[in-house]
């Protein structure tokens, strides 16, 4: 009898602490970001340094590959600035192409932020996974703490930040 109650009661705690997680509040992301990046697009690894600010403006820094370190995308009230060893080119955000890794990253990531067209749960380790779309593209974010763990757009594009 008394083994019998020992196995119900570590069954039923068991029960209520899956119960606890399944039932956990979503985390939101930090409307500020400062991390590093790695993503493979076109058969290619890139790693950069990726920044946010609280007023929505973004800047990524390339780190490799070798070709394209230093080369450096910031997106500011409206205006795209690509620069690479003091040469500077400045744009309309409509002329970078919507399926630029850069792009979609930061669209994703404003999305998430503002919580606007995407559905949030806990998974099972207690990481908040959002998912949405971009232009018929589904995405899916896993965060923690308020900071983005990976970050997957389509079939194409996986990103893992550190």
């Amino acid at each position: 009898m008394k083994k019998t109650l020992t196995i119900v009661l570590a069954l039923l705690t068991a029960a209520l602490c899956s119960c606890a997680k399944s039932g956990a509040k979503p985390e939101k992301l930090s409307p500020t970001l400062n991390c590093e990046m790695t993503f493979d697009a076109g058969g290619q690894t890139f790693g950069a340094e990726l920044k946010r600010e609280k007023d929505g403006s973004w800047q990524c820094l390339f780190t490799e590959p070798e070709t394209v370190e230093g080369l450096c995308f910031e997106k500011t009230e409206g205006v795209i600035t690509l620069s690479r060893g003091g040469l500077n080119y400045i744009a309309d955000p409509s002329q970078l192409p919507e399926t630029s890794p850069v792009s979609l990253i930061w669209q994703a990531a404003d999305r998430i932020i503002a919580n606007k067209g995407t559905k949030s749960e806990v998974n099972k380790k207690g990481r908040t996974e959002i998912t949405g779309s971009l232009d018929g593209e589904d995405f899916k974010a896993v965060i923690k703490k308020e900071k983005l763990l990976t970050l997957d757009i389509g079939e194409e594009l996986s990103v893992s930040f550190k």
